[in-house]
């Protein structure tokens, strides 16, 4: 892997993907969607802004607004 990927080798990001994985699977819901909605329940000054150039993407932004809950799942990505 080249430098552009080294931050998918380190340890605490390769278990962030997991964890996004298993929510995922858990909510029947794609990794973008639940990465959406943890955002959402985030207390920011900023918000998120997604913008969607194909059907995939409009369909996993749409997809992310159902996972509005407040479960531990999408709390334990800090």
């Amino acid at each position: 892997m080249g430098a552009e990927c080294a931050h998918l080798e380190v340890p605490a990001n390769i278990d962030l993907q997991h964890s996004l994985d298993a929510v995922a699977a858990a909510y029947g819901a794609c990794v973008t969607a639940v990465s959406l909605a943890w955002l959402r329940l985030q207390r920011l000054f900023a918000a998120p802004i997604p913008s969607a150039r194909t059907v995939k993407q409009l369909e996993s932004m749409v997809q992310s607004f159902a996972l509005t809950r407040t479960d531990d799942e999408l709390v334990r990505f800090r």
